[in-house]
């Protein structure tokens, strides 16, 4: 989690909701994160950060069923 918040948000990004998704695998597992960002575009920045850092990742925005289903 530190690793994520130090190298891939900027300053100004807001994290709006965190879940484990296993509850048992906390130190790699799968996390459903919501973040809170000023300018829409800086969403390509996060992302690009996540992919050189190494995080794996699926984009939920516009997938409004699959969202439901975490949220």
């Amino acid at each position: 989690m530190r690793c994520f918040v130090n190298q891939v948000l900027a300053e100004g990004d807001d994290i709006i909701h965190f879940q484990y998704i296993k509850k048992d695998n906390r130190e790699k597992g799968p996390v459903f994160v919501g973040i809170e960002v000023k300018r829409s575009h800086d969403v390509e920045a996060i992302k690009a950060c996540m992919g050189a850092e190494g995080f794996d990742f699926e984009y939920l925005n516009g997938q409004p069923d699959f969202l439901a289903l975490l949220v």
